[in-house]
């Protein structure tokens, strides 16, 4: 018909009217009265009718262009027209076609089977979170336990060091009091040298105080080489001791059983690494400073604070 005068435009309208009349059940139409029949039959042949006058429809009669117009306004209305005579037996076909108690037995089913599902996969994911939070536990327990490994190992580090020192200084030690004994045995004999003898008293004097000098300041040197190999002794020890703190740390806390178990063994263990100890040159526990005590006490209340604000 060419582009001006096809009816390209109504295919939906076709459309719409065709399913309209394939939504009735063809089951149902033996139970209908005939004049329900009757209305079914007058729509359908009234759209048959359009659809015959599209089909045999003649460009050239006279004006076609406004017959073409009046016959697709006349089927885009025409499904308005008929739906309140079709829609009626629609309802009543699917009322009477469809098993409703069949439908709700299987939404029934439907809805069993999502509950079924629903609680097997909150059992997963009630599995699933204790897991996480055992590897969570685990984690911190491994973290902690490589902090307090590697706090540990500084301690470690500065006692090996203190003990290479305190090597270091007691074989100077020894070698000082050699020099002590030989100074102090070499002095008996002195005298009987022919060219360092003393003649008179203010020789004598001059002798003697240079033996003197001689063997204090030897005397002096195996004294402070000697202080020095015991503070290194006293400071290998004593970070030895911090590091065999921080390693069994964790072993007592876990088997605190109450809080206060806890803050106790903390208090302990903060003692033993936060208390000033003696240098090893001099005892210095009375000038121990009141900072110190007041730090290891402060360490549990804080911690608790802390737990209790986590």
């Amino acid at each position: 018909m060419g582009g001006a005068l096809n009816f390209e435009e109504i295919i939906p309208d076709v459309q719409k009217l065709i399913g309209l009349f394939e939504r009735i059940p063809k089951e149902v139409l033996a139970e209908l009265p005939d004049q329900q029949l009757q209305q079914i039959l007058g729509a359908a042949n009234s759209t048959r009718k359009l659809f015959d006058d599209v089909m045999q429809f003649d460009t050239k009669q006279a004006n076609p262009s406004d017959a073409r117009t009046n016959l697709i306004n006349q089927i885009s209305g025409h499904y308005n027209s008929i739906f309140g005579n079709v829609y009626p037996w629609i309802s009543y076909g699917v009322a009477r076609t469809v098993d409703f108690n069949g439908l709700d037995t299987e939404a029934r089913a439907v809805v069993k089977g999502l509950e079924d599902r629903a609680e097997a996969m909150e059992q997963v994911f009630e599995d699933r979170e204790k897991k996480i939070d055992d590897l969570e536990q685990q984690l911190r327990s491994n973290l902690a336990e490589q902090g307090v490994s590697q706090q540990a190992k500084y301690f470690g580090d500065e006692a090996d060091k203190h003990a290479t020192l305190a090597n270091k200084w007691g074989q100077s030690t020894g070698r000082w009091a050699a020099a002590v004994a030989i100074a102090a045995l070499a002095s008996f004999f002195t005298h009987r040298i022919p060219w360092i003898a003393p003649t008179n008293v203010a020789e004598a004097i001059q002798f003697i105080a240079s033996k003197l000098l001689l063997i204090g300041a030897l005397t002096f040197m195996l004294i402070r080489s000697a202080r020095n190999y015991r503070a290194h002794k006293h400071n290998e020890v004593i970070n030895r001791h911090k590091q065999n703190a921080l390693l069994t740390f964790n072993a007592l806390v876990e088997a605190g059983a109450t809080p206060e178990t806890r803050n106790t063994v903390l208090n302990h263990a903060a003692a033993s690494i936060y208390a000033q100890p003696d240098s090893g040159y001099v005892n210095s526990s009375s000038d121990r400073g009141t900072s110190n005590t007041t730090l290891v006490e402060m360490l549990p209340r804080a911690s608790a604070q802390l737990t209790d604000g986590g």
